[in-house]
């Protein structure tokens, strides 16, 4: 499977386009978080040869899906959000769209609710949903071979706050801990910043698990 960011500036968060080959020779796409111009991800995946199979948030908030309406209006894909995150495409308080500018923003609910443990079918392979609560309450995480797409959860020197909107230090906590049972040479793609190495990054953050 390819990963590209195409890292949207504006809100400092990345945005993910996986491609993956299918048995019908053609190219299939899956967006990641969706937060730079929708038009300029449109070009991507036609530069590519593919076309958009599914769009897919790993969690609610607004940076993450500042392009999701326009992004399915051009390619007809359907949205897919863990459910219990499902609210706050709707819910400017919730996004936290308003907490930071004062404003209204939403985006229309998901096609598809995911679910622990899910499995996405992009071509030939597969992403496992990895439900990961603490930054929000339906965070998630993608894994496929030799990688895990991590939004907000965790980052190469960090981790994502917890004071907005279905956010708990307490789970998060228990969230980071769990990934020290995946293997440590997982590349983690994270929402904002550089991919890194998943024990690296991990122990980048010891002293908030400890």
């Amino acid at each position: 499977m390819n990963i590209y960011n195409l890292y949207s500036g504006s809100w400092l968060s990345n945005c993910y386009v996986l491609i993956s080959s299918g048995d019908d020779s053609r190219n299939h796409a899956a967006i990641i978080d969706p937060s730079t111009d929708a038009d300029h991800i449109a070009r991507f995946v036609e530069s590519k040869n593919a076309f958009v199979d599914k769009i897919i948030l790993t969690h609610g908030h607004f940076d993450h899906i500042m392009s999701l309406d326009s992004i399915r209006d051009i390619t007809g894909a359907s949205a897919y959000i863990h459910a219990e995150d499902a609210e706050m495409l709707e819910d400017s308080d919730k996004n936290a769209y308003s907490f930071f500018f004062g404003q209204d923003f939403s985006q229309r609910p998901a096609e598809f609710l995911l679910s622990d443990n899910d499995i996405i079918k992009l071509g030939n392979e597969e992403l496992e949903v990895i439900h990961l609560p603490g930054h929000s309450k339906g965070s998630i995480a993608l894994m496929g071979e030799g990688f895990l797409i991590t939004g907000d959860t965790i980052f190469s020197e960090g981790f994502g706050r917890y004071d907005l909107h279905g956010g708990s230090a307490h789970l998060l906590k228990n969230t980071l801990n769990k990934l020290k049972e995946f293997d440590p040479q997982l590349i983690i793609y994270p929402g904002h910043g550089n991919s890194e190495k998943l024990g690296t990054a991990l122990r980048n953050i010891s002293y908030f698990l400890n």
